[in-house]
């Protein structure tokens, strides 16, 4: 080989030592970008999903809480309710007391014999051979002569006028016992049935 041959190489060799480097937009360069973006878009996803998670959290939290103020609410309301009703079932429970004593009383001021009814059934509670005295009101003695006549006539039964006595009933008082028929008693005794054990007449 010529010497001038040697130089051309040795001259073309230091050009190819310095040869210049990959450019910035290399296949190594876009592999790195592409890991950024997955990164953050694996990022966004966790966060979105971790938000979800609390918010439906948040919204069972919320839902089970305002169930459980409506139930206790509506509980509420129901005793009030209940409470109401009682309340207004007394009262007019005690008015229909009420009307009716207005009404037991004007029969008897027309004349409704109900100071008679009363004596019967005083009497039926009595042992036939046990004597009697009757007090009655005085408004309400003739009718009583006049429907117990018989037994009156026997002398079993005598017949006491009392104004302390209200008409419409009576009271006997005999060896057996006191038997008390009067309005008073019987209204009372149907108050307490009505109303319960305990009322005030």
């Amino acid at each position: 080989m010529s010497s001038q041959l040697r130089r051309a190489r040795i001259i073309a060799a230091p050009e190819a030592a310095v040869r210049p480097f990959p450019s910035a937009g290399s296949a190594d360069d876009t592999r790195g970008s592409d890991g950024v973006a997955s990164l953050r878009e694996q990022a966004r996803r966790e966060g979105f999903e971790q938000g979800w998670r609390q918010a439906q959290e948040t919204f069972e939290a919320e839902t089970r809480a305002f169930r459980q103020q409506m139930a206790a609410s509506l509980e509420r309301m129901a005793g009030m309710l209940e409470a109401m009703i009682s309340e207004y079932r007394e009262r007019l429970l005690a008015l229909a007391v009420d009307v009716g004593a207005r009404i037991a009383r004007a029969r008897i001021a027309a004349g409704d014999p109900v100071a008679a009814r009363a004596l019967e059934e005083a009497l039926a509670l009595l042992p036939r051979d046990c004597t009697a005295r009757v007090r009655a009101h005085p408004e309400d003695a003739a009718a009583l002569r006049e429907h117990f006549a018989g037994v009156l006539g026997e002398g079993r039964v005598e017949l006491v006028e009392d104004a302390t006595v209200s008409r419409g009933g009576c009271r006997v008082e005999s060896e057996a016992g006191v038997v008390d028929a009067t309005f008073e008693t019987a209204l009372e005794l149907a108050r307490q049935a009505v109303l319960g054990e305990g009322q005030a007449p």
